[in-house]
């Protein structure tokens, strides 16, 4: 390096080193992190194809005597992004060398090369990335320093030597991520083609052999560590066939059209348009707007004065966009970083072009390059607010709330990206609960070597009749097996906890039969913090506590004011964290307020609760309520979670929380038919019928998809009303009630707050009702109505079950007496509730009180 480099190189060290430190997040970043992370602390074996290059030279830094663990690679990236600028920084050198867009001092060049490399460095994703732990920008800087040898070559006599460095940095950076090597594929074509003469057919054997030579030991890793049996070992690559299949990815490609996530080969045109879409997008924010114009001109200016260079450089991004678009991953921003880097360095030859153009109108060179300065600060003053994450442990905190509460040597069984990071870092990385043992279901499930894997770590844990269940000939054989293999743990005296998305997230492709369900005669789940403890279905007493619930956050505003990510994949990560805490505040509520006799009042029947006993605890509902209303704190804008919460307080009765919840997501995601369509059938349970048709009408016609369903409704409103053509109105001001009852009735004040409805029949004709209105106190729900009724009901309980009235929360109880029965129906709609009693239960009468029942509304 000489001297007269070393100024600019300070300033493009120093300043974004300063950024990166204070922006960067002292807790994972999502998706492939929490792995790249552990296999790099252990030496282990990532997700493919295994990125053994990184994992190797990573872990040297893991080595560091000060931090913790994830700022060490931390400090890895952050030296990979400034190798990567000052390559941009020679690489523009280079290129005025060559092309010589203009005729000033070198120092002028010098800057326009330093300016040129803080765009890339402040810009979005590069940013972003750099404080990741991914191989992405690893990758990339070393197929663009092939680039730039081969760009650099003068002497074709230098070409052998040239293409064996080239050839070894080949082969590391197919370490890293293997798929970005075909970025350069043409520029290695060409340069082969064009050398050709100079090197022959023995020199390329040989170079290539060497590259393949290195490649093998790079990629040797993967055995050689498999043997030795890390925790992280994905895809134990031991033998010939696992290896090929770990590089290859076997297993990571799906389309799913349930859930419309897609990942890896796609081949679809319309993948391929929303991904270049988002290519595109990306490219006009990352820098800012007022670089895009140079990146332009450095094209032009490049097509006029060589040819060479221009299809180069604009080779790279071509084939970034079509892998890009054709090839989907959780990952893809960060695969279009290498397009970045290309148009931060193109970018500096518009830079030279405009400056030649404005030196003829005699405007200063000194000014010019002022301004370039200025101008190479937009992307940072733009996206330092979003991108200073210094405050953010929404994954550290998932760790430690998701083992707060599991006993020494419990089994914990969740899915996917984030619970694998959590249980990596627990087990691997700070290793202050490796008792703790964690199963993935998808994989136990679906992968072979997987379960070959856990049986090495305890062998008494994994029984071998796992393998002839899964035959993967039925959809319902993967709950089969999960319901086995807990009732084999508990009976092993294992305690067994299992993450929410278990049981509601499906892990097979095109189905939502992939979760769990527990076998109410064998298992129940007790709500537990972030995860539900499996108990037997007879014998066991397990109660939940409220202090499982009382999660520790670091910092609680970011749950409020989410930290902002541009990789969609990181924001579907981060709700799903968000959706979990959501999810187990809703169950414990609903876990609370259940009645013994009936299970809980959520729609999927995966908590059961045989065997409980009624609590008179008065506190019960007071801190179902505490639950809820943290629950819509932690909630934020997250779709999923606002969706479930909305969805748990219309179960309440509580309605007009609802509309609020839907008309909040309808706010946000305007264009979303299945979001209009519950605010729609919010409106008519809060008694809105008018409402609820005029939304119902608009949706229908608007969306063909939904029609039947909106018909449904409206059918259903129709109906409601012609049964009741012939019917009479009561309202009552004090009881809050108003309903419709037939002509022929009578209707007298049988107390406070009551009345009686009867048409004065005998035996099966007769229909006596006795309506009950209760206001019920902040904190009370469904199940204090019943405490303290003004009326007597004789006769054995035969149980009770929810029941569907529109507009409120319901449930039925029903009692034997005698030769007939009585029924009791309880009714919520926000703070009002009824107590409804109608005899006989089996009136010839009942199409009168169902009539009158559904007919029931408040006031206000």
């Amino acid at each position: 390096m000489k001297n007269k480099h070393l100024p600019y190189l300070l300033i493009l060290w120093i300043l974004p080193s300063i950024v990166y430190f204070l922006t960067r997040q002292p807790s994972l970043y999502f998706i492939d992190a929490g792995t790249t992370v552990a296999a790099a602390s252990s030496l282990g074996i990532p997700t493919p194809p295994g990125y053994p290059s990184y994992t190797m030279l990573a872990h040297l830094f893991t080595k560091l005597p000060f931090g913790d663990v994830l700022l060490r690679i931390q400090i890895f990236s952050i030296l990979i992004s400034l190798s990567t600028l000052t390559l941009v920084y020679f690489f523009i050198n280079k290129l005025f060398a060559i092309v010589k867009p203009l005729n000033s001092p070198e120092g002028f060049v010098r800057l326009i090369a330093t300016v040129s490399a803080l765009f890339l460095s402040f810009s979005a994703i590069f940013w972003s990335q750099t404080l990741n732990a991914q191989a992405y920008i690893f990758t990339d800087l070393l197929l663009l320093t092939i680039v730039f040898l081969l760009i650099s070559l003068k002497n074709p006599s230098k070409i052998t030597k040239t293409a064996l460095i080239s050839g070894v940095l080949l082969a590391i950076a197919a370490g890293g991520s293997t798929v970005m090597v075909f970025m350069i594929v043409p520029i290695l074509i060409v340069t082969a083609v064009f050398y050709w003469n100079q090197v022959g057919v023995v020199k390329g054997a040989m170079l290539s052999l060497a590259a393949i030579i290195c490649l093998i030991l790079i990629y040797s890793y993967l055995p050689i560590r498999a043997m030795q049996r890390p925790f992280l070992n994905w895809g134990n690559p031991q033998t010939v066939e696992l290896f090929f299949a770990h590089v290859q990815g076997m297993g990571l490609s799906f389309n799913d059209p349930i859930t419309g996530k897609v990942t890896g080969f796609t081949g679809s045109f319309n993948s391929f348009i929303k991904a270049s879409g988002r290519y595109f997008y990306l490219l006009f924010v990352q820098f800012t707007w007022v670089a895009l114009p140079f990146i332009g001109f450095g094209y032009y200016y490049l097509y006029k004065k060589n040819r060479h260079l221009f299809f180069s450089l604009l080779s790279i991004p071509v084939m970034n966009l079509i892998f890009g678009g054709l090839w989907l991953s959780g990952n893809q921003e960060a695969w279009f970083i290498i397009s970045y880097i290309v148009f931060a360095i193109v970018m500096g030859v518009g830079m030279g072009f405009v400056t030649q153009l404005l030196s003829r109108f005699k405007v200063k060179v000194f000014d010019i390059g002022l301004v370039l300065a200025l101008l190479s600060l937009s992307p940072l003053i733009w996206w330092y607010g979003k991108m200073n994450h210094s405050k953010s442990y929404v994954m550290s905190d998932y760790a430690e709330n998701l083992y707060a509460n599991l006993p020494k040597d419990a089994v914990l069984i969740g899915i996917y990206d984030t619970f694998q990071a959590a249980t990596l870092d627990k087990r691997i990385v700070s290793k202050d609960r490796p008792d703790v043992f964690p199963v993935m279901t998808n994989m136990l499930y679906v992968l072979p070597w997987y379960r070959e894997h856990l049986r090495h770590f305890a062998p008494d844990l994994v029984p071998t009749e796992i393998d002839s269940i899964t035959t993967f000939n039925r959809v319902e054989e993967y709950n089969e097996m999960l319901n086995f293999y807990i009732e084999y743990l508990l009976k092993k005296e294992r305690q067994v906890y299992v993450a929410y998305p278990v049981f509601s997230k499906s892990v097979l492709v095109g189905s939502n039969e992939g979760v769990f369900k527990p076998d109410p005669k064998k298992l129940k789940a007790i709500p537990a913090g972030l995860t539900s403890k499996i108990v037997l279905a007879e014998g066991s007493t397990y109660e939940p506590k409220e202090e499982e619930f009382n999660f520790k956050f670091k910092n609680i505003k970011e749950y409020k004011k989410p930290h902002f990510y541009i990789e969609k994949g990181y924001v579907s990560s981060y709700n799903d964290v968000i959706s979990e805490y959501v999810e187990s505040l809703i169950v414990y509520a609903e876990y609370l307020l259940e009645d013994p006799a009936t299970g809980p009042l959520r729609s999927e029947a995966s908590w059961s609760s045989s065997g409980r006993k009624e609590q008179e605890n008065p506190t019960k509902s007071q801190t179902a309520e505490k639950m809820l209303m943290l629950a819509s704190q932690i909630a934020g804008d997250s779709t999923e979670s606002l969706n479930r919460l909305a969805i748990a307080y219309a179960t309440q009765g509580k309605f007009t929380k609802t509309v609020e919840l839907f008309e909040k997501l309808n706010k946000l995601f305007p264009k979303d038919i299945n979001i209009q369509f519950n605010l729609a059938k919010a409106f008519f349970d809060s008694g809105q019928e008018q409402k609820a048709k005029e939304m119902f009408s608009k949706i229908g016609k608007d969306n063909s998809q939904i029609q039947q369903a909106v018909s449904s409704q409206l059918s259903m409103i129709e109906s409601f009303n012609q049964n009741l053509k012939n019917y009479q109105p009561f309202e009552n001001d004090q009881m809050n009630l108003k309903f419709y009852y037939p002509e022929d009735y009578a209707i007298t004040f049988a107390g406070d707050n009551m009345i009686k409805i009867t048409n004065n029949a005998k035996g099966k004709d007769e229909l006596t009702m006795l309506i009950y209105s209760k206001k019920l106190a902040d904190g009370q729900f469904l199940v204090d109505l019943s405490k303290n009724l003004p009326f007597v009901i004789d006769g054995i309980s035969l149980g009770s079950q929810p029941t569907q009235m529109p507009g409120f929360q319901a449930k039925v109880k029903t009692y034997a007496t005698g030769e007939t029965s009585v029924l009791l129906f309880l009714l919520r709609h926000n703070d009002q509730a009824f107590a409804v009693r109608v005899f006989p239960g089996d009136s010839n009468k009942a199409e009168h009180f169902q009539n009158i029942l559904q007919s029931i509304r408040v006031l206000k």
